[in-house]
């Protein structure tokens, strides 16, 4: 699970359970992972502590959210699957055409 609060400045506070790093795209067409407040999975633990952060999407960057079952494949680790989304996401042009 992701939780977040998107500010209509683009502040972006969030949380996670278990979900696989977000990726954040840059406006330059940089690729980032939210790592930063990675939790235990829902249920995984009787008294979890979860953190939370916050992070910028600028104009023109997206926060893309995805499920493991997206980059997971039988041959490959599910680095090379993150490393290959995010390959695709920068390629993608700002403005989302």
């Amino acid at each position: 699970a992701l939780v977040g609060r998107l500010s209509p400045d683009g502040l972006l506070e969030y949380s996670t359970a278990g979900h696989p790093y977000a990726l954040l795209r840059g406006a330059d067409g940089s690729v980032g992972r939210l790592t930063e407040a990675q939790g235990p999975l829902l249920g995984a633990r009787r008294h979890p502590r979860y953190r939370s952060r916050t992070t910028a999407i600028e104009p023109g960057g997206a926060l893309v959210l995805y499920t493991d079952g997206l980059i997971e494949r039988r041959d490959e680790s599910l680095s090379d699957g993150m490393a290959r989304l995010a390959d695709v996401i920068a390629a993608q042009p700002a403005d989302g055409t």
